[in-house]
């Protein structure tokens, strides 16, 4: 059914472009509407040939490929926040008997000379 095709395509072009740019609020209204059209495969209510299937599985691997980087990104911005919330609140060093000390963050003034 090219018809089924089309909208499958058109869902994972639509997924794509969510990933791409970010716009990660409105893949939940996606994975609804992608979750209708495997239901409407599984029930046997549509057929797709061989050459569908292999074109709406590259499309699927290309979007897996695109969630698992979206992840990564996120998981490295999180992990820069908190490197920056962490010397906020000061640092860790090692002192001279090797022991690791927190070193306060110490808002000082800026000293203007002529």
């Amino acid at each position: 059914m090219a018809d089924l095709k089309s909208r499958i395509l058109d869902l994972l072009t639509r997924e794509r472009l969510c990933l791409t740019q970010g716009e990660f609020d409105k893949l939940p209204h996606l994975a609804d509407e992608k979750a209708r059209l495997i239901d409407v495969l599984q029930k046997g209510r549509a057929q797709l040939t061989a050459e569908a299937v292999e074109v709406i599985r590259s499309a699927c691997a290309r979007n897996d490929r695109l969630f698992e980087a979206s992840v990564a990104g996120l998981a490295a911005v999180r992990d820069r926040l908190e490197a920056i919330r962490n010397v906020r609140n000061g640092f860790t060093t090692y002192g001279g008997d090797g022991r690791v000390r927190k070193a306060p963050n110490q808002t000082g003034t800026l000293e203007r000379r002529a």
